[in-house]
């Protein structure tokens, strides 16, 4: 089986209309001999570059920071400090400085983005359908419970 049958195969299961297939089925063990084809297009993207600065540690940035500027903060202090933030009503001074700090976390996202990147695999997206060559008779396959029980 080539590539591009595999790639096809794949796709069609995970497409809506064959997903969720299972929900419909009554418990038990089912034996499946089908013949099926499958219709449509693959699209495969370019590998590209990924900025992935939305999923570096903040909270661990930051704590290293502070750390390297010589505050050592513990575990329990930075609880205490996120519960203070998470527990007060901000001042308008503390909103208007907080504003400025999201301006100067967003210039900075902006110039790190640049070097925060690494390679991706360019996306695939399909259009599919499934149809079924042979009349489908599924029937259930007694389990080494259930023939034990009789």
């Amino acid at each position: 089986m080539d590539t591009l049958t595999r790639a096809a195969i794949e796709k069609a299961a995970t497409e809506k209309v064959v997903k969720g297939a299972t929900a419909e089925l009554e418990p038990g063990t089912y034996e499946v001999h089908e013949t099926f084809e499958v219709h449509g297009t693959i699209t495969k993207g370019e590998d590209y570059e990924q900025k992935f600065w939305n999923s570096l540690p903040l909270m661990g940035m930051l704590l290293r920071a502070m750390n390297e500027a010589g505050v050592v903060l513990g575990k329990g202090r930075v609880k205490r400090m996120v519960e203070d933030v998470l527990a007060r009503d901000m001042t308008s001074e503390e909103l208007l400085a907080e504003k400025e700090l999201k301006k100067w976390v967003s210039a900075a996202q902006k110039e790190l983005s640049e070097k925060a990147t690494k390679p991706a695999t360019g996306k695939t997206t399909s259009s599919l359908s499934v149809t079924c060559l042979t009349e489908a008779k599924p029937y259930a396959v007694e389990t080494e419970k259930e023939t034990a029980r009789a």
